[in-house]
């Protein structure tokens, strides 16, 4: 186990990935998969995907799936934990990843559970052959006036991409400033 040892209001989200990424496991690319403690897959129900995951050896996730019909989505939850946002600026992420073919992915941070908001991040997160390194902000003063900003259930959702895809996100980290 990875010693719990960050700081800060993005500590539980990190502490999360660092979990994930020495932790092995396998599985198939379906609705509510649990791939690491506070990681989970969500899928499209009606888009019959198949497909298989990885995790651990020093990465977040391995995926290689194929849809019969285009899927509405195809999505990694991982949870932040309950989070303020009050009195910070923004809320940043850094990716790494790698894909064997380009592809393109978007992300949101979710606050709330029953009643949630989601915020997508402006840049598409692009995996290519070699491995890649993303960053984006979310500036916490143009989010809108319903977006929660006191300490709420949160959640950032990668939204894989809607046709048959392998790639790998080796690292995601999160910053609150």
């Amino acid at each position: 186990m990875v010693d719990n040892v960050n700081l800060g209001r993005d500590s539980h989200f990190n502490h999360v990935i660092d979990v994930a990424k020495t932790t092995t496991g396998r599985g198939k690319v379906a609705d509510q998969q649990r791939v690491a403690p506070g990681i989970h897959l969500s899928v499209d129900m009606d888009a019959k995907v198949s497909g298989s995951f990885e995790s651990g050896a020093g990465r977040l996730i391995s995926v290689n799936y194929t849809s019969e019909t285009a899927p509405k989505w195809v999505a990694l939850h991982i949870n932040l934990g309950e989070v303020s946002l009050e009195d910070k600026a923004v809320l940043g992420i850094v990716v790494r990843s790698t894909a064997k073919e380009a592809v393109a992915m978007r992300v949101c941070l979710r606050s709330g559970t029953q009643n949630f908001v989601d915020e997508f991040f402006t840049k598409h997160i692009v995996a290519f052959s070699e491995p890649s390194t993303h960053l984006d902000i979310l500036k916490l003063d143009d989010l809108p006036a319903h977006h929660p900003r006191g300490k709420v259930e949160r959640d950032l959702i990668v939204f894989f991409p809607p046709t048959d895809s392998a790639f790998t996100i080796s690292d995601i980290r999160l910053f609150i400033a």
